[in-house]
């Protein structure tokens, strides 16, 4: 079982801190590990320079579902009882009536979630709380993928416009330019997710622009491909050395996942402009 992110990005903008009702800006990038640095990334430097990075941030089980599920429901995987991401909206359903954005709407924010909600939503209905619906239907893709918008299905195919994040970062800009009332928003990109080097449906795809940007392999720390493992566990010490073909694969899942996160980036930056000046007023008294 994978992470599930290694980033969450959360903007506040008002133009009284002191009142009641903040703008709440929920950024999540799917499946980026802890060894991706943030480092190339200006707006999230930005963001991290302006606020706070909590680097002791800890959640009871980072897998999609269950994590998403405590995300909304605000409780505990053990007490959600989602435990994995079989059939995960299925599971999530009998929560939906008592969630985050129920509570939300009834405390006057507008909200909306734009992008990936739980794994197998496969259903052109909007669940309870969201004012504003466009979310991954079945399969979330980086092109070639469907998405329901209010109730209606909209497919997207093989351009370089139809690119999953820019398209969720339109989408997001607009509801932010386009609300008066305090609001809640959840932008959830597909990316970085990817489960392998190929050219296939659940490989990393960056964005045409960014697909051939300069980046290093990947990290190799102490343990990579150690030599002596005489003092791991027998598990450990049936497993063969990586061959040339394997740290090659490893390379460029490495490379492609890095350079995903660049339209994640700008993704922020432009959600950064849409929020406007007052973004880093919040910050910096959150900061205190």
């Amino acid at each position: 079982m994978r992470l599930l992110l290694a980033m969450l990005v959360v903007l506040f903008s008002t133009s009284a801190w002191a009142q009641a009702k903040p703008n709440i800006v929920i950024v999540l990038a799917d499946d980026l590990s802890t060894t991706n640095s943030l480092v190339p990334y200006s707006n999230i430097q930005g963001i991290k320079s302006a606020g706070i990075e909590f680097s002791n941030s800890f959640v009871d089980f980072s897998l999609c579902c269950p994590y998403r599920s405590s995300l909304y429901s605000g409780l505990s995987a053990h007490n959600t009882s989602i435990l994995d991401n079989t059939n995960g909206w299925n599971q999530y359903k009998p929560l939906e009536s008592n969630s985050l954005p129920v509570w939300l709407k009834g405390a006057g924010y507008r909200t909306a979630m734009i992008g990936k909600y739980l794994n197998d939503y496969d259903a052109a209905v909007v669940p309870p709380g969201w004012d504003r619906w466009f979310a991954f239907i079945n399969d979330p893709a980086y092109f070639n993928y469907s998405m329901v918008d209010d109730g209606a299905i909209v497919s997207y195919g093989a351009n370089e416009a139809d690119y999953s994040t820019d398209v969720i970062r339109d989408k997001a800009v607009s509801f932010i330019q386009g609300t008066s009332e305090p609001f809640f928003v959840v932008v959830a990109p597909w990316a970085v997710h990817g489960d392998d080097a190929s050219p296939s449906s659940n490989a990393a795809i960056p964005a045409p622009r960014h697909a051939h940007s300069s980046q290093p392999g990947a990290p190799r720390s102490p343990a990579f491909d150690e030599v002596d493992v005489s003092d791991k566990p027998g598990w450990v010490k049936a497993l063969p050395r990586l061959s040339d073909s394997v740290k090659n694969s490893i390379d460029i899942r490495f490379r492609q996942v890095t350079r995903t996160m660049y339209a994640v980036d700008e993704m922020i930056g432009a959600i950064k402009a849409a929020l406007g000046p007052k973004l880093f007023e919040g910050l910096r008294r959150v900061r205190g």
